[in-house]
């Protein structure tokens, strides 16, 4: 489920900036004659980025319940939690 969620998030985002502009030409700024307009980007980045935080938000909670049902001592399972919260904290850029 969380990769058909991904893959429909890159799907949405590749067709959304390649649409963004009419014509196409005046998105790349290759013609300069090409008259035309382009939506706000701004707007797609700033909504456009919300599946991919909620998709990894949820990548790093998936393993969690897992971790306990490990066969290994407590030191291992520590070291597995301290993974996780490094990155997660990395993957979010808060260090």
């Amino acid at each position: 489920m969380v990769g058909f969620i991904i893959i429909a998030s890159a799907i949405s985002n590749f067709v959304t900036v390649m649409t963004q502009c009419r014509p196409f030409a005046s998105a790349l700024l290759y013609d300069p004659k090409a008259d035309g307009h382009c939506r706000d980007i701004h707007v797609h980045f700033t909504w456009g980025s919300l599946p991919n935080i909620i998709t990894d938000f949820i990548m790093m909670i998936l393993p969690v319940p897992l971790v306990p049902k490990l066969h290994q001592s407590w030191q291992v399972k520590l070291g597995i939690w301290i993974t996780f919260l490094v990155d997660s904290l990395y993957g979010t850029r808060i260090i």
